[in-house]
């Protein structure tokens, strides 16, 4: 599965930041529509390290059923410069 996706960020407070992004995924020769919120936040004050949670939904992945496909991520960064 290759995702192309483009969207936004806000950040309500210094250390959280929430995002939204979406477009076309590529699945099996199928371009289907996905989307991912996310939403992260900073460790230090620094920025140096940050957290992030996503949900990826892909519409229509199922062509029999028609069901969507979801996927929880975590991820965890450091900033190196």
């Amino acid at each position: 599965m290759i995702s192309l996706f483009v969207g936004t960020s806000f950040h309500p407070t210094k250390n959280i930041y929430l995002s939204f992004v979406t477009g076309p995924s590529l699945i099996n020769g199928q371009t289907l529509l996905g989307i991912k919120p996310s939403i992260g936040f900073y460790f230090s004050k620094s920025h140096k390290w940050t957290g992030k949670v996503s949900y990826i939904n892909i519409f229509n992945r199922t062509a029999i059923t028609k069901s969507d496909f979801g996927s929880l991520s975590l991820g965890l960064g450091l900033k190196l410069l």
